[in-house]
C-alpha cells in the first residue's frame, strides 16, 4: 500500500496556480526545496501542492508571488503553451 496521498479534485483555478507553480519554479531554476524553506512548510508538502494532492493557500500564493517576484494573479491565469 502506497504511503502517498490520493490526488484531490483541484478547482480549475486551484489546478491552474498548481501548473504555474511549477513552471514558474522550474523556469526560475529553484528546487522544492529552497522554495519550501522560503515558504516555511516541508518539502514534502510542497511537493503534494505541485502533484496536486493538496491545495495551495492564499498566504502561500502570496509569498509565491514574492518568490518568483509576480503578482498572485499571474500564477491564476491559464497556462500558454
Amino acid at each position: 500500500m502506497s504511503n502517498s496521498k490520493p490526488k484531490k479534485t483541484l478547482t480549475e483555478t486551484e489546478e491552474r496556480a498548481r501548473m504555474n507553480i511549477v513552471k514558474r519554479r522550474r523556469e526560475a531554476g529553484y528546487t522544492i526545496e529552497s522554495v519550501a524553506l522560503s515558504l516555511e512548510i516541508s518539502n514534502a508538502f510542497l511537493g503534494r501542492i505541485e502533484a496536486g494532492s493538496e491545495r495551495v493557500n492564499l498566504r502561500h500564493l502570496d509569498k509565491l508571488a514574492q518568490i518568483f517576484d509576480c503578482d498572485v494573479s499571474e500564477l491564476l491565469k491559464p497556462n500558454k503553451g
